[in-house]
């Protein structure tokens, strides 16, 4: 299935790196913490069109899904204050963790973007998706919704 969504599955189990930060809304985040919950890990700037392009996309994966999965939008080399200028005008509703310093995205390896990291309920990198994609697309909902059913593993 994510071979024909152009979803890379990694050859062997990794676990996704974790991180903290402070979330644009002042709110403290770890990656270790969100367990028991899909993650979708993507990085993206506030000048990227391609970015742009998938981010409604990423917004109805929220609002479809609720609880079972924590959109994470991590800007890669931005600012906190460039972002929320971009926030005020996109008004979009999931997470967004300003990297002014890219700790995150030096640590995930970033080069192009956008790229986005599928983290399973055990903390699992389970996909990677470079460039943009339709996230809402009835397959991958049907992926998403999979994903977010497997009980997570110690």
């Amino acid at each position: 299935m994510l071979e024909s969504e152009r979803i890379d599955a990694p050859k062997v189990e990794l676990a996704a790196a974790d991180f903290e930060g402070i979330l644009l809304n002042g709110q403290p985040f770890r990656l270790s913490d969100q367990k028991g919950k899909v993650v979708f890990l993507n990085f993206w700037a506030t000048w990227c069109s391609p970015c742009l392009k998938e981010m409604p996309d990423m917004q109805e994966l929220q609002k479809e899904l609720g609880s079972k999965i924590l959109v994470l939008a991590v800007g890669m080399g931005e600012e906190a204050e460039r972002i929320e200028k971009f926030q005020k005008k996109h008004q979009f509703e999931f997470q967004i963790l300003p990297d002014p310093e890219m700790t995150v995205t030096q640590l995930y390896g970033v080069r192009n973007i956008p790229i986005t990291y599928l983290v399973n309920t055990s903390g699992i990198v389970v996909g990677r998706a470079l460039g943009p994609r339709e996230w809402t697309r009835p397959k991958l909902l049907e992926f998403f919704e999979n994903l977010a059913s497997e009980q997570p593993t110690p």
